[in-house]
């Protein structure tokens, strides 16, 4: 079973690598670019790690369901009353999602909506890509955080990842209801070192 540190490293690695690849070209993506390649990376990592892919244009898994990308974990656990409505075995009984993803790099109103998907998703871990730019990432995840504590179906174990775009490079912070906003620490593709 996979962890939420290990689906959060998964996931900062996936799109630090797309950060650290369009930064080699010298070039800037725009909002479309950056979801379709963070998309394929987080595809990638989901697949290498067994999980159903799910996301839009991908051709080794589903089209997009219900979020951005979603990691769903299916297993055979149905009992043995429901065997007669077995459309399909492997996919009949989803055991957990394990990342949700939504990417929005628009106006504070798209990323509040975008948020509020993961909101109401369950899954071991909640992603949100923003633009973190203008305002500040950690203005921006200090609210998103303030959204989770105000959700009153909000649990004691849900786990948000949030990924800001910044001039540097992607920033990352954990939200947690007992911690609040926590920075992650990440290698940086520029000098290799920890930030």
């Amino acid at each position: 079973m996979v962890t939420k540190d290990e689906v959060s490293e998964l996931a900062r690695s996936a799109i630090s690598g797309v950060f650290a690849g369009l930064h080699k070209t010298k070039r800037e993506a725009d909002g479309k670019e950056w979801t379709r390649k963070i998309t394929e990376e987080l595809c990638a990592k989901g697949r290498g790690k067994s999980f159903r892919v799910c996301a839009h244009g991908q051709e080794n898994g589903w089209g997009e369901w219900l979020y951005d990308v979603c990691w769903l974990e299916y297993g055979d656990e149905g009992s043995s009353n429901s065997s007669k409505y077995l459309v399909d075995a492997k996919l009949d009984f989803l055991k957990q999602a394990v990342l949700i993803v939504e990417s929005e790099f628009g106006n504070l109103g798209d990323i509040r909506d975008d948020f509020q998907k993961l909101l109401v998703g369950r899954a071991l871990v909640r992603c949100m890509i923003f633009d973190g730019r203008k305002p500040d990432g950690l203005e921006i995840a200090e609210w998103l955080s303030e959204m989770v504590n105000a959700f009153s179906a909000t649990g004691p174990d849900d786990f948000y990842l949030l990924a800001a775009y910044t001039d540097q490079g992607f920033r990352y912070w954990h939200i947690d209801r007992h911690k609040g906003v926590e920075p992650v620490a990440v290698l940086s593709p520029k000098t290799g070192s920890l930030t």
